[in-house]
């Protein structure tokens, strides 16, 4: 097993999953800003004649194909080698490049050879292809990562991982900003498709990284999860341990026997009691998450298109905020994370997740400030920024938590997540185009807010401070 820290220390040696997966990450998420970001938005929103439906259907089959593929790929992960999973999903990922070239490039609606069903229709089939890559790889890679982590380490390591998430996805927005500055800065079919093929062309070399994981460079006791609440403490000393010592005290009187068998019943019933609690934690993130997702959903896809419509942007503007919005996000990453020591995980995550939904309101009741890019724009970013840097922290207490045998099961409710943003994108798609963008707005709020109600429940379960004590059992 690949050592991936020196103990009581920081990174000793990057462990080689761990170093993959940054850079996996790193190229897929630059990938997919330029392949299925703002580009290919705008491309189905023009291909069909301004219809939010079309671009809200796309969406929804994207993430549908994600949760097909995805939760047969984490129950195999759970039973076989995670890297044979990802093996599949680099093949994958190769078909989605060849039928996204095919979308773009062999059915130009400038020339008409196609008609507009058949148009959508391709890309449909090539939106969907990116959502069952993405959905096999998923989980196996999650769950592969989690277990080369150690535990007391989890929090550092996920908050650079989420950095590198979340910037890698303004890479491929800003080098859109670079081609459409270069190629003419309009809405033109020939000028999206460049930026979408420049993001395939990079989902190659991301796929091909996903052949090189190996399950043998995970980690053994060190990563697995806890199986108590407090990190096998009791009035935060270790139970039946000396001061400074690994050793039992031996009882020197039999009095003692009877106290050290009484604190060992207290113990057990201590142990029990966090066992039942401890099945509570990822049911309630993934519950939360689920919810999130719905909501998000109706809206996420769509704020490029609400730019493009209600505040007029050009495509060059468009791709800056949308390559600005990540490292916005990357900033609060590290702010959560320095913070999420002070205050707690949960505590901050609530926090960041209540103002970032209180932006969203004012988004939706200051119509005034549409027309104001100079106000809308940052509201917009900083709302980004709240709302998406906490996603890791939840991430690490359920990693914490959760045994080996279940992880790839558990991060599958990602996918859930996943499908619930791209399903209701369709919904989200009709409420814009028939209600407009200030009810869709507080409509995705009100749910936002709903999602937090699991989070707080969870102030009552999850200690405030990150606990270092790794155990190798089960739950």
């Amino acid at each position: 097993m690949s050592p991936a820290v020196g103990p009581g220390k920081g990174p000793s040696r990057m462990n080689r999953n761990v170093l993959l997966a940054f850079i996996f990450w790193f190229l897929s998420g630059s990938s997919a800003g330029l392949t299925i970001g703002p580009a290919m938005t705008a491309y189905i929103y023009f291909v069909t004649n301004g219809s939010t439906m079309h671009v809200g259907i796309a969406e929804a089959i994207r993430g549908v194909l994600s949760v097909v593929a995805g939760i047969p790929a984490a129950v195999v992960a759970d039973r076989t080698l995670r890297s044979t999973v990802l093996r599949i999903a680099a093949l994958v990922f190769g078909l989605a490049v060849v039928s996204t070239t095919i979308a773009v490039s062999g059915c130009s609606w400038d020339v008409g050879v196609c008609t507009q069903t058949v148009r959508f229709d391709v890309l449909c089939v090539a939106l969907g292809l990116w959502g069952a890559a993405s959905g096999t790889a998923y989980s196996a890679l999650e769950a592969l990562f989690a277990d080369s982590v150690p535990n007391g380490h989890r929090s550092a390591i996920y908050a650079t991982k989420w950095q590198i998430s979340i910037a890698s996805r303004g890479i491929g927005p800003a080098v859109a900003a670079l081609l459409f500055y270069i190629f003419g800065d309009s809405w033109r079919e020939s000028e999206m498709r460049i930026v979408i093929l420049s993001g395939a062309g990079l989902a190659v070399v991301a796929a091909g990284l996903l052949l090189l994981f190996r399950d043998g460079a995970a980690l053994g006791i060190e990563s697995d999860a806890h199986t108590r609440l407090d990190g096998g403490k009791r009035g935060g000393k270790q139970v039946g341990l000396s001061a400074g010592s690994t050793e039992e005290k031996t009882p020197l009187l039999e009095s003692g026997s009877a106290i050290n068998s009484t604190a060992e019943d207290e113990d057990a019933d201590d142990e029990a009691r966090d066992a039942k609690r401890i099945k509570l934690i990822p049911v309630l993130i993934a519950s939360g998450d689920v919810i999130s997702g719905l909501a998000s959903g109706m809206t996420v896809k769509f704020f490029s298109i609400f730019f493009i419509d209600a505040v007029s942007l050009r495509p060059i503007a468009v791709s800056l905020i949308w390559a600005a919005s990540p490292f916005a996000t990357a900033t609060f990453v590290s702010i959560a994370r320095r913070l999420a020591n002070r205050f707690g995980r949960i505590q901050l995550y609530l926090i960041f997740k209540a103002v970032g939904i209180s932006l969203l309101v004012l988004m939706a009741l200051g119509r005034q400030f549409w027309s104001a890019p100079a106000v809308i724009i940052p509201v917009y970013i900083l709302r980004c920024a709240l709302m998406n840097s906490p996603k890791f922290l939840t991430k690490t207490i359920m990693m914490d938590y959760v045994p080996k045998a279940n992880r790839g099961k558990w991060v599958s409710f990602d996918l859930v997540f996943a499908v619930g943003w791209s399903g209701s994108a369709a919904l989200g798609g009709y409420l814009v185009r028939n209600l407009g963008w200030s009810f869709t707005f507080l409509i995705t709020a009100s749910m936002q807010g709903a999602a937090l109600i699991p989070y707080v429940v969870l102030l009552t379960i999850v200690p405030k401070h990150e606990n270092g004590h790794a155990s190798s059992k089960g739950v």
